[in-house]
């Protein structure tokens, strides 16, 4: 224009530059960083009330419905209409389960000593001819488990009351009978009268 030469980039945002090598004369560069470069300069808004600095021309921004994202067009200025969204709740199948939406946890089966058991959630409990037995596992697990050994130790106990053998004897019964204090012999009394024994 003139004497004038308008330098413009292809990019947008203060990513892109412009540069000016002059070869041969004298051009006197104005604007841009001063040294014969020029960066552009990112895409600036307000939106619902918020500035906001796009990256190159592509606003994002947050609030509290959501999170938006959108994109203008290189140059262009000024203000762009409302938008609306509705956000609608989609449609989805649920496969497997009760068949109505719902799903139930299965108990754990397990072969134990060759028997077929269910647990009730996750805790077993065997009867055998030694004894009942119950044991837990925990959620999720699968898989073979070692053997378990039970060993019933006859726990030791002490007599008291008895002699330093270990031995104790009863004690024969003794009553007054007519007077007269009588030892029993087992657990019969013997007395003699002036009737009789």
């Amino acid at each position: 224009s003139g004497n004038d030469i308008l330098l413009e980039g292809d990019n947008v945002g203060s990513a892109a530059t412009i540069a000016v090598n002059v070869q041969s004369g004298s051009l006197n560069v104005q604007g841009g960083n001063g040294d014969g470069t020029a960066n552009g300069q990112d895409a600036a808004a307000v939106i619902n009330g918020q500035a906001i600095t796009a990256a190159a021309n592509d606003f994002a921004f947050s609030e509290g419905p959501g999170s938006y994202s959108f994109t203008v067009t290189n140059g262009f200025t000024g203000a762009i209409d409302p938008i609306s969204i509705d956000s609608q709740a989609g449609l989805y199948d649920v496969v497997g389960g009760n068949g109505d939406g719902t799903a139930n946890g299965a108990d754990a089966t397990a072969e134990i000593n060759g028997q077929q058991l269910v647990a009730d959630n996750n805790r077993f409990s065997i009867t055998t001819a030694v004894g009942a037995f119950e044991i837990d596992f925990v959620g999720g697990f699968t898989g073979v488990f070692d053997a378990v050994t039970v060993t019933s130790t006859i726990a030791a106990f002490n007599i008291q009351g008895a002699d330093e053998n270990g031995l104790a004897s009863g004690v024969d019964a003794v009553a007054v009978i007519n007077g007269t204090q009588e030892t029993a012999v087992g657990n019969q009394f013997l007395v003699t009268g002036e009737h009789g024994l």
